[in-house]
């Protein structure tokens, strides 16, 4: 079964060990850097101002999603998986 964000697939380990998982997506797997291009602010004062203002918005809200994660009891489940060993 795969959705946009919950797969079920079986995940080969590093010793051939198998396991079956079911997993809602957080991120996918990337060789590419994700992030807000502040490039074009680099020569202005502004852009330490830039960065700090997108730092305290994103460690709020990635506090409010844990809180609400952690009341479904879920906090401790995060898991990563190597692109290489997902068989779907």
């Amino acid at each position: 079964m795969k959705t946009k964000e919950l797969i079920k697939f079986t995940y080969v380990k590093a010793d051939k060990s198998t396991s079956e998982r079911t997993v809602f997506v957080v991120s996918t797997p990337s060789k590419m850097l994700f992030g807000i291009d502040l490039s074009e602010y680099v020569e202005d004062e502004c852009v330490e101002d830039l960065a700090e203002a997108l730092k305290e918005i994103y460690t709020r809200k990635f506090k409010e999603i844990n809180a609400e994660i952690d009341s479904l009891d879920l906090g401790g489940n995060y898991r990563q998986f190597k692109e290489e060993g997902i068989m779907i």
